[in-house]
């Protein structure tokens, strides 16, 4: 079987194809040897931290330039394209989501929590005449189907390491889609909460656009690296290999393309949610402006009857104190009255 882990500071597989077409489990330290000498693929899986024994290996052992080495190690330099030589390297950013039932039925507190949880890790390629390094901080489960895939007997490895490295990339990028519909699902339903009168979850909302932003970050290098990896056309991409890249760059601007118009949704949906906080404000504000109205013109009335004067005609009169109180109810209706003929109400 292809792939064995070995080694302690680290966890190293490799595989080659052999003079018969048929993909070879091997050791680490041979796969150093091979290289770069071997006629046929050879694909060296690497997984480490930044440590000084993985940049002996990937400087000393393997050859590779000490800038590139940095940029495999290090998980915060922008994802992008350098040639070395006759070593084209680059990274790519690949997303580590919650799912989507976590993200739909989460409280307010989990949402945050959630959004949180979604990272970003990137992959290293080293890809050489008939070899390539992949080198990960972290195992994932794109580069493991491909592995397994790609390197069992009677593989496809064989097509070359080009192929491979188009293999991983591609569903990396693939990756993206699941989580866009989901959050493509979270606004849509927000949107349906609006236009049923409901109120929606603003730390849902902000969450989803804080995604997208995330996601555009990464994906941007991405597509840079596929151009630029697409106007190198040396010996290590075969021409045979550039419609496969050409056709996960389409992948890359169509995610692109849907981020922007969800974003876009995100953008109306908050205005949306605001004119609806605001509405929501004038009519309680409409209905205390009524209720003070009513209060204030009733008030009038017992005004006008608690000021202290002898000669007041109704002061002295029997009925004088219900006279008042019908007073204030019916300049009280007279005011509702007034204000549904004039369609305030």
């Amino acid at each position: 079987m292809a792939g064995n882990w070995t080694e302690k500071s680290m966890q190293i597989r490799a595989a080659m194809v052999g003079v018969e077409q048929q993909c070879l489990s091997i050791s680490p330290d041979r796969a150093f040897r091979l290289l770069r000498s071997h006629p046929h693929p050879v694909w060296i899986d690497i997984l480490t931290s930044d440590t000084p024994e993985a940049r002996e290996i990937l400087v000393n052992k393997m050859g590779f330039h000490e800038l590139a080495v940095e940029d495999a190690l290090s998980r915060n330099e922008r994802p992008q394209l350098q040639q070395y030589g006759d070593v084209i390297f680059f990274s790519i950013s690949v997303l580590r989501r919650t799912s989507a039932r976590e993200k739909l039925t989460a409280s307010d507190s989990e949402i945050t929590s959630l959004a949180e949880g979604n990272t970003f890790e990137e992959i290293g390629f080293f890809i050489g005449d008939n070899f390539l390094v992949t080198v990960a901080s972290e195992p994932f489960e794109e580069l493991e189907a491909v592995f397994k895939d790609w390197t069992k007997p009677n593989g496809r490895m064989t097509l070359g390491t080009a192929y491979v490295a188009h293999a991983v990339i591609d569903r990396v990028v693939d990756a993206y889609f699941p989580a866009l519909d989901t959050i493509e699902e979270v606004v849509d339903g927000a949107f349906d909460a609006l236009a049923a009168g409901s109120e929606t979850e603003m730390a849902l909302i902000i969450s989803s656009k804080r995604d997208l932003s995330a996601m555009r970050r990464r994906l941007n290098p991405t597509r840079d690296v596929l151009n630029a990896l697409l106007r190198v056309g040396s010996a290590e991409v075969p021409q045979e290999a550039m419609p496969y890249f050409r056709d996960v760059l389409d992948h890359v601007l169509r995610l692109l393309e849907m981020i922007d118009e969800t974003r876009d949704m995100v953008g109306s949906l908050l205005d949306v949610h605001l004119s609806q906080v605001s509405n929501n404000l004038n009519v309680v504000v409409k209905k205390m402006t009524v209720f003070a109205t009513v209060l204030m013109t009733m008030a009038l009335v017992s005004g006008i009857y608690g000021m202290n004067f002898d000669h007041m005609p109704e002061l002295h009169h029997p009925w004088g104190y219900p006279f008042a109180i019908a007073l204030m109810f019916a300049l009280g209706v007279l005011v509702l009255v007034g204000f549904k003929v004039a369609k305030w109400l």
